[in-house]
């Protein structure tokens, strides 16, 4: 189950949250913009493989990680309210920044959480905010990880929302920087 949804938020929280990534103003005083810090590889945790680009953890498995958490969940909880959800937990939210790249190949297909034995971890669900409008598609896999299930191009204030069980990589942007919130969550 893969679902693509369009304006459901706020258009004064869409512009707020592009403009803290992006401009580094001050929101009535206070500095909004996430922490990033360059990670040689977005997707995985291996070492040989060089997917880089800047993120910004804002809550792990151990919780929140800036105060600013509250204003950055705001997605999450108004999406929850628009599926009639019951949000259960919240594992991870961060941002991803990729600067536009000359080779537009894709990050390698995987899924976010997983079991110790590699497996995927069932009972997770994936919301993906899209900041800005940019290229660098998000492809969705069935298991062989080539087989595309759907390709997501990235819209301002879009958002895709999908089982943690289905593969998906990100396409790498040649003409502007794509941003991203992702959050891995529990409902009830």
């Amino acid at each position: 189950m893969i679902e693509i949804h369009d304006n459901i938020f706020s258009p004064k929280l869409i512009n707020l949250i592009e403009e803290s990534v992006f401009s580094g103003n001050l929101v009535n005083g206070k500095d909004l913009s996430p922490k990033w810090n360059f990670r040689p590889n977005l997707a995985s945790d291996d070492p040989n493989i060089k997917e880089h680009g800047f993120g910004s953890d804002f809550i792990t498995l151990e919780g929140p990680t800036t105060p600013n958490f509250p204003f950055y969940s705001q997605l999450l909880y108004e999406f929850c309210q628009y599926k009639s959800f019951y949000l259960y937990s919240i594992l991870g939210g961060r941002f991803f920044l990729q600067s536009p790249l000359i080779d537009p190949t894709p990050s390698l297909p995987h899924y976010d959480f997983y079991e110790k034995d590699g497996t995927p971890t069932d009972g997770i669900w994936v919301l993906l905010y899209y900041i800005n409008d940019s290229d660098g598609d998000t492809i969705f896999y069935k298991e062989d990880k080539v087989t595309e299930l759907k390709r997501v191009s990235p819209k301002k204030g879009r958002c895709v929302f999908s089982k943690n069980t289905i593969l998906h990589s990100a396409g790498k942007p040649t003409k502007s920087p794509r941003a991203i919130i992702n959050f891995n969550f529990k409902i009830i």
